[in-house]
């Protein structure tokens, strides 16, 4: 009869591999960059308007071309200064955002907007 003997090596062997193999599948799912589809992007708003409502009051309206946003930030540039980033925000499906400026002034006011899912940004209008 023979007889086999216990060989420590091929059992390390074989762990190694099963553990390389875990690790590897483990890599590959927590590093695979999350894929949107083309259902799925988030288009930025378009047709920006402003209008008068009465002195020093304004409203920035926009169409909403995204079905999966979470809120709109609104950013607003005053003159030649830098824009102010996410000045405003409205929730999901709301277009318009009431201001308020100086109307009787030669100042320009300008305003854009772009949707937001809670990760991903649009691009602006």
């Amino acid at each position: 009869m023979l007889q086999q003997s216990f060989n420590p090596n091929k059992l390390w062997r074989k762990i190694l591999i099963i553990a390389l193999f875990i690790s590897l599948v483990l890599i590959l799912t927590l590093c695979s960059k999350k894929t949107t589809s083309s259902e799925e992007k988030l288009l930025a708003p378009s047709d920006l308007q402003i209008s008068l409502i009465e002195n020093n009051k304004i409203q920035i309206l926009w169409t909403d071309n995204s079905t999966n946003e979470t809120k709109f930030l609104i950013s607003r540039k005053i003159g030649i200064f830098n824009w102010q980033e996410n000045y405003g925000e409205v929730e999901a499906n709301l277009t318009t955002f009431p201001d308020e400026i100086p109307t009787n002034t030669d100042t320009i006011y300008a305003y854009k907007v772009r949707a937001f899912d809670g990760e991903n940004y649009s691009a602006y209008s």
